[in-house]
């Protein structure tokens, strides 16, 4: 499974169960309501990506044994700050509903395991590969053989 089908059924599942839960939203709870419950989502959305992109770098520079991943953990930490500060802003400058907000937030949860559930039954897993049928062994073999390849092209 690729990563960006991934995330595209994670984001057509959030967009399908927001446009349905806001319209129950505001058909139940009013209008202000729902347009929160539209600022909490958009703003879990954006913290996940973020989370989703800072995490790959850290772990990225972790592979590679960089001397970056104290930047990207401060970077983390002051994510996680903004996010707070920004819901707090919304709540208190703006006065959007808490209970909207919530809502919002909470459907991407949901929204995240119907986009798992979907891209798991229905997207091919990224390791299926018919051509290396002989397991790890096989595939470290044929690793070794292209590194001993590109070695010997630059001789």
């Amino acid at each position: 499974m690729t990563k960006s089908g991934f995330q595209g059924a994670v984001l057509s599942a959030n967009v399908a169960i927001l446009a349905l839960s806001a319209l129950a939203i505001g058909k139940w709870m009013g209008i202000p309501t729902a347009v929160a419950a539209l600022v909490g989502n958009l703003l879990g959305v954006l913290n996940l990506l973020g989370l989703a992109w800072l995490v790959g770098k850290l772990l990225g520079t972790a592979e590679r044994g960089g001397s970056s991943k104290g930047v990207y953990a401060a970077i983390l930490a002051f994510k996680l700050a903004a996010f707070v500060g920004v819901m707090a802003l919304c709540i208190k400058v703006f006065e959007l509903d808490i209970l909207g907000m919530l809502f919002g937030f909470s459907s991407l949860v949901l929204a995240l395991v119907v986009g798992s559930l979907y891209s798991a039954l229905t997207l091919p897993a990224a390791d299926s590969d018919e051509s290396n049928d002989g397991g790890p062994a096989a595939s470290a073999q044929t690793g070794q053989n292209a590194t001993a390849d590109v070695r010997g092209s630059r001789a």
